[in-house]
């Protein structure tokens, strides 16, 4: 049995990064045992876990920026020679400069999760002295780069240079095609848009909630998720005079997520920042049209699926315009996404693992 070791942010919280880990953990070939080590700055969290079939290490971190792991860098000290690979999982945190820093020298892989900017002006400016300083030598010494949709690889390669295309490879974000065709939808009046992911203004919900106001009054919001702009959104809400049409559910089990992309007649998700979007795929699965930002992966999903995935450029348009490409958005006919199944995605990286632990 091979061991890997995940360096990865803390898989059972909401997003797209985490379910990419949690369905590698549930999927993952018997051959392989994988721990993920992670942290937190919540004592309730730190320690150690078994979840989806892979052993969690909690371990904790500063409460406050740069939220400082050192129980990950003690962990790496002392572990340096009981894995024969590691899977770094993020490029934009500080857990790869940790990684750096600790000395191990065991084979690694990187799947950067990259985006072309940062979430934030302050974010930004970070960024633009650690992904020369540590993403680039990170990149350069990994054995193989995974990449989570094409436009990703093209990012890799503006941003850190062509000569790691050699050794960059995509392999998408998957869904659980079986469990989200047989979940049954809820019971609700009206046109349901549903929103799924986590709570940031540059997740641009809050063109979500304005675009209510030009849509027949049929029509509802629903959000699924949690976020440091959650009260925001609420706020927008309420001084709309939407509180009636905008429903934030927070968090829901996965089962339930199902049953609301079942329930949906539109889905929605105009992040400007996404290198792929498993829940637009999600939706498809349920047999639900999606509207999305045309930019990065979302855009790159949008041109796979015309008939299904409606783009709108979210930078140059209004309220109303959202409105329009809602009200107009239908599925026109079924789409093949048996290649998205995670069994098969979870095989392949499977396979990845096993080709540098041999």
């Amino acid at each position: 049995m091979k061991n890997v070791l995940m360096i990865a942010p803390l898989p059972w919280n909401i997003g797209g990064v985490e379910k990419r880990i949690a369905e590698i953990a549930r999927n993952l070939d018997d051959r392989i045992r994988l721990v993920i080590v992670t942290s937190s700055a919540s004592d309730r969290e730190v320690g150690e876990h078994r979840w989806n079939g892979a052993n969690v290490v909690v371990l904790k971190r500063t409460r406050h920026f740069p939220y400082y792991p050192v129980g990950i860098f003690r962990y790496l000290r002392r572990h340096r020679d009981d894995f024969d690979l590691v899977d770094i999982q993020g490029l934009k945190t500080i857990e790869p400069l940790v990684f750096l820093l600790s000395g191990m020298r065991k084979p690694f892989i990187v799947t950067p999760h990259h985006h072309a900017r940062a979430s934030s002006r302050l974010f930004q400016l970070l960024k633009t002295f650690y992904d020369p300083l540590v993403g680039r030598r990170l990149l350069e010494q990994a054995r193989q780069i995974i990449c989570v949709s094409d436009v990703e690889k093209g990012l890799i390669r503006d941003d850190f240079g062509p000569h790691l295309l050699e050794k960059a490879t995509v392999i998408c974000n998957g869904i659980n095609l079986a469990e989200i065709r047989s979940a049954g939808p809820f019971d609700v009046d009206g046109d349901v848009v549903l929103y799924v992911g986590r709570l940031e203004k540059y997740k641009n919900v809050q063109l979500l909630i304005e675009s209510m106001r030009h849509l027949p009054v049929t029509y509802r919001l629903f959000v699924i998720g949690e976020g440091s702009y959650r009260k925001s959104l609420e706020q927008l809400a309420g001084e709309s005079n939407l509180e009636d049409r905008v429903t934030f559910l927070g968090r829901i089990s996965e089962q339930d997520v199902y049953r609301w992309l079942k329930t949906s007649k539109v889905f929605a998700n105009l992040s400007d920042l996404e290198a792929f979007g498993i829940s637009v795929i999600e939706a498809l699965a349920a047999g639900t049209p999606a509207v999305v930002n045309d930019r990065y992966g979302l855009g790159e999903i949008a041109r796979k699926f015309p008939g299904a995935v409606f783009p709108v450029n979210v930078k140059h348009s209004t309220p109303g315009t959202i409105a329009r490409a809602i009200e107009s958005a239908s599925m026109n006919g079924p789409v093949g996404l048996e290649p998205y199944e995670w069994s098969r995605i979870a095989a392949e990286i499977g396979e990845v693992y096993l080709a540098y632990t041999n």
